[in-house]
């Protein structure tokens, strides 16, 4: 390798780890606030690691090691804001006991909290940290946004009492309590005959499987939203309104059954979406469309205590298989930014990555 392309290959890598820690950080300041101002979390900053516990100063190392692309991202809680990047030939974890990896990189990103290592020739010692493949870290550097949401929410989960009345502090318990929801939820969401009540049911009863795979946040099950004006046929009723956090919006849902094809002719001509995906399309507009009229909208500030202008919609329904996706998501390019589908096996893959997420932490 030239002297030349070392040179610029370390300034691009440079550059990616100040920008990630400068968006992270925004995006986890960001996050807090929005728990903090909804009213969903009001210690949140109790729950995280040191240096999130305020809006304090940070000390940040990033450490890259070329020969094993391996990231070591440090930060910890100091008196003056400074990041430092440090390209070094020593491999921080070949010496020390705390862990060990196959091939000295780990297969994913690995969080430590409160920890310190030492080895003959070097001591670093962090209130937080993220030890990862130069690959995982692309991944996250890519949807910097959503691990800002995810990282949050871990912390968030494996401290507080979710919607039960057993305390779930202690991380082995909240890991076995959010198995049983994922074993409920596949019970549910793989069965072609669940009443979509039911599904509606398990989602009121779990609220960390709409915050965690949909960011979905202070949710109104079943509201009314009832004909003011006679400018609509009857009174609606959504199944779910609830704010994106990612979005910064309000978003109305609606359930239809769980397994079931939604897609026709995939990989022939005309392929797309079968009648019951633009029927829910239609559904969901109409509540949208329910909000255009500000008496309508103050009558349900009144009764739910909700400001709700300009929402989106989504709709969960069916299974998307491997062999569909390409489909699907050139599907849904008709649409507008303001209506999505998302079928039920996505968010169970999701919310077992987040377990797993829950689990890896140090």
């Amino acid at each position: 390798m030239s002297i030349s392309f070392k040179y610029h290959h370390s300034v691009i890598v440079e550059s990616l780890l100040k920008e990630f820690n400068e968006r992270f950080l925004k995006n986890v300041e960001k996050q807090i606030t929005i728990y903090e101002q909804m009213g969903v979390v009001s210690n949140i900053r109790e729950l995280l690691p040191e240096p999130f516990k305020s809006k304090s100063k940070s000390h940040v190392q990033l450490f890259y090691y070329p020969p094993k692309k391996t990231v070591f991202y440090v930060i910890s809680k100091s008196d003056v804001d400074q990041v430092v990047v440090k390209f070094t030939d020593k491999d921080i974890f070949s010496k020390m006991k705390l862990i060990e990896f196959k091939s000295g990189v780990p297969s994913v990103p690995v969080t430590f909290v409160n920890t310190s290592i030492r080895t003959d020739e070097i001591y670093v010692n962090f209130d937080y940290s993220l030890y990862m493949s130069y690959e995982h870290f692309i991944d996250i550097f890519d949807s910097v946004d959503q691990y800002s949401i995810d990282f949050v929410n871990s912390y968030v989960y494996s401290d507080r009492q979710i919607n039960v009345d057993r305390n779930y502090s202690n991380q082995f318990l909240l890991v076995d309590y959010l198995t049983q929801v994922k074993n409920e939820m596949k019970t549910l969401v793989f069965n072609p005959s669940t009443p979509e009540l039911d599904i509606d049911n398990f989602f009121e009863r779990h609220p960390v499987v709409l915050e965690k795979t949909l960011n979905l946040i202070k949710p109104i099950h079943q509201s009314i939203l009832k004909n003011i004006n006679n400018c609509n046929p009857v009174d609606y009723k959504p199944d779910l309104i609830a704010y994106d956090q990612l979005r910064h919006q309000w978003k109305i849902v609606d359930y239809k059954r769980a397994k079931r094809s939604i897609l026709k002719n995939v990989g022939q001509v005309r392929s797309g979406f079968k009648a019951e995906v633009n029927d829910l399309h239609n559904q969901l507009r109409d509540y949208v469309e329910y909000f255009d009229d500000r008496s309508q909208r103050e009558y349900f500030k009144a009764q739910y205590g909700e400001l709700i202008e300009y929402p989106a919609s989504l709709g969960i329904i069916g299974h998307i298989q491997d062999n569909e996706k390409s489909t699907f998501h050139r599907t849904m390019r008709g649409y507008s930014n303001g209506f999505d589908i998302i079928p039920y096996n996505f968010i169970y893959d999701r919310f077992c990555k987040f377990i797993f997420q829950v689990e890896n932490v140090q």
